[in-house]
């Protein structure tokens, strides 16, 4: 039996199901397998916080359209939390407990036994007290790739096989992650990320991270970019655009893009 197999016939089991659904290939492999386990007793939820890219929550709709899943949208206003907008290093915990308890609420509102998510074998090599929080609501919430022992590149392999849109789609964190630990969340600074990420993929391909040390952004970008980057108009363009978004200082990082890369300061 192939890994898909057992995960759609683990899913099974579960007879009824809502997927905790962003819209990225991990959580996009797990909606296409409900769908097929369970059909109309799969439901995907997306999250809409300030913390979601706006580009986000566009492909999430679309995806779910593709697989054919009933899909909808619940407000999810993170920073009321004062324990996620204070942004210490347990914000992955908090914010994960929040999310998930509102969600967990909904689903026993509306008769559905269990949350799904998709965390994957290879999340457990960095820096995530999100898991905690997942495994402190196991009753209810359930990580089937886990379970299935796949990994990232195997997702990758299953959502290119049903043509899924994001099969090749870089990995994507919430924009809290750009922020430098104990620098508050706050709209504005999340905002300001976005945009400027936004603006750098008009130009850069690959990973891109805007990291916001308060004054100052650090870019990352794949190694295989940095000629681009010898273009004297097109660094004026990105110091410009950034600077117009607030940031008075403008560096790249020369190590390039690291997942995780603010977790090294807690590590």
């Amino acid at each position: 039996m192939d890994k898909f197999t057992n995960l759609v016939n683990i899913l099974k089991n579960y007879k009824k199901v809502v997927v905790a659904f962003s819209g990225g290939v991990d959580s996009s492999v797990l909606s296409q397998a409900a769908y097929i386990a369970l059909g109309d007793n799969a439901l995907a939820i997306t999250a809409d916080s300030p913390l979601l890219q706006k580009d986000e929550k566009n492909d999430a709709i679309a995806v779910a359209k593709k697989i054919g899943i009933k899909h909808i949208i619940m407000p999810s206003d993170d920073l009321a939390s004062p324990q996620i907008a204070a942004n210490d290093k347990n914000r992955c915990y908090y914010c994960k407990k929040f999310r998930f308890t509102n969600m967990c609420q909904w689903a026993k509102d509306n008769d559905f036994p269990f949350i799904i998510e998709g965390s994957n074998i290879d999340d457990k090599g960095d820096y995530r007290p999100g898991m905690r929080a997942i495994a402190e609501l196991h009753d209810m919430v359930k990580s089937p790739f886990l379970e299935a022992n796949i990994n990232k590149q195997e997702i990758r392999q299953i959502a290119k096989k049903y043509d899924l849109p994001v099969w090749n789609k870089p990995s994507q964190a919430c924009l809290a992650s750009r922020l430098a630990y104990g620098l508050e969340l706050n709209s504005e600074r999340l905002k300001q990320v976005d945009a400027a990420e936004a603006f750098l993929r008009q130009h850069i391909d690959g990973q891109i991270r805007v990291r916001h040390h308060d004054n100052l952004a650090r870019i990352e970008i794949m190694p295989s970019e940095y000629p681009k980057l010898l273009n004297e108009e097109l660094r004026s363009q990105i110091y410009n655009k950034l600077h117009e978004l607030g940031f008075t200082f403008v560096t790249f990082d020369i190590n390039g893009y690291k997942m995780g890369s603010q977790n090294a300061a807690v590590l």
